[in-house]
């Protein structure tokens, strides 16, 4: 969606700046914008096999088997394909029987990664939606429409603005699991 803003804007500019640009006949929208939709179009439907392909794979990975010879009772420590796509909730606390890579015995790790996972989701999202609204308040106020180009702007303004807020809670969120952790 941001590049598809972004290069309407760009074409709305430059279609602006060029007095003779090639339109179709009764349309306003230049050619080059439909090309370049329609260019989109064939890479988001050519990366759909792509993704269908990878998440078939994850989902056929399996929990290791036990080597023979080994103590089968033994559960094991590694979270298997379907606890890892669980739903978002609550931070997970996972007490592991053998320390961790990190080699902090009772570290969350599960949960840490959680956090940090949705915090970069979150921030991330935010500032696509800025981008976007950015990119789209551009290409209004160069199609002639100011009033909602300044609307789109401030309400972009507005997600820049409270963008420091999603660091803010997800740290607290993070001191919340550590110091459960700790206890």
């Amino acid at each position: 969606m941001l590049s598809r803003a972004g290069v309407a804007a760009a074409v709305a500019l430059v279609d602006l700046a060029n007095a003779h640009s090639v339109t179709s006949v009764d349309a306003k929208t230049p050619w080059l914008l439909y090309t370049v939709i329609g260019v989109s179009a064939v890479v988001i439907l050519g990366a759909i096999p792509l993704l269908m392909r990878a998440r078939q794979t994850a989902s056929s990975i399996q929990a290791p088997r036990p080597v023979p010879g080994q103590d089968a009772g033994r559960a094991v420590d590694a979270p298997s394909i379907v606890q890892r796509l669980q739903p978002f909730g609550a931070p997970v606390l996972r007490r592991h029987s053998t320390p961790p890579a990190g080699g902090r015995v009772g570290f969350p790790t599960a949960a840490v990664d959680q956090i940090w996972l949705r915090a970069t989701a979150t921030i991330a999202s935010a500032m696509g939606a800025a981008a976007t609204g950015i990119g789209v308040a551009t290409y209004l106020m160069a199609s002639g429409d100011d009033t909602a180009a300044w609307i789109v702007y401030g309400v972009a303004g507005v997600i820049i603005v409270a963008l420091p807020v999603a660091p803010w809670f997800y740290l607290r969120r993070l001191h919340a699991v550590l110091e459960a952790s700790s206890n």
